[in-house]
């Protein structure tokens, strides 16, 4: 098993494994629009040209297994993180058949080795169920206080 950083020439591949994923958490009256698809490769096609988002994955006989992916960015410093730099996890997810190999943890553990390396103050993410305690064995804390407006 190869643990890399994904290319630029497997974004078709990074976007199938997050649709799937995303399929995985949605109910079935939902549906992926067209448009939401274009706009989400669009997105990793541009980030991950600038290195501002990074997708970790696993490779096993050339096709992709397994992903991690970070979203850096920057916002005004606050006390708790005093560069104001941050990394959005993402898409954290194994195809079901290469599951319980600890390919997650070793994702993970590549982005939190990046993000010192980066001098990135905080590491975010969005835990499913079914990854709460995974995160939680790697050091992530809940936060209970994050509040959001939907514009539109």
């Amino acid at each position: 098993m190869e643990i890399r950083k994904a290319y630029l020439s497997e974004i078709e591949e990074l976007a199938a494994i997050r649709t799937e994923f995303i399929n995985s958490l949605i109910s079935s009256e939902m549906t992926i629009s067209e448009e939401f698809e274009t706009n989400a490769n669009a997105y990793m096609r541009k980030h991950m040209a600038d290195d501002s988002m990074v997708s970790w994955v696993a490779v096993e006989d050339g096709k992709i297994v397994s992903t991690a992916m970070v979203c850096y960015y920057e916002l005004l410093p606050i006390m708790l993180n005093q560069s104001g730099k941050y990394g959005y996890i993402y898409n954290v997810y194994t195809l079901p058949e290469y599951r319980k190999r600890g390919l997650a943890s070793q994702l993970l553990n590549k982005i939190k080795e990046e993000a010192k390396e980066r001098q990135i103050g905080q590491l975010q993410l969005r835990a499913t169920e079914m990854g709460k305690l995974l995160y939680e064995k790697l050091g992530f804390e809940l936060l209970n206080r994050e509040m959001a407006y939907i514009v539109i």
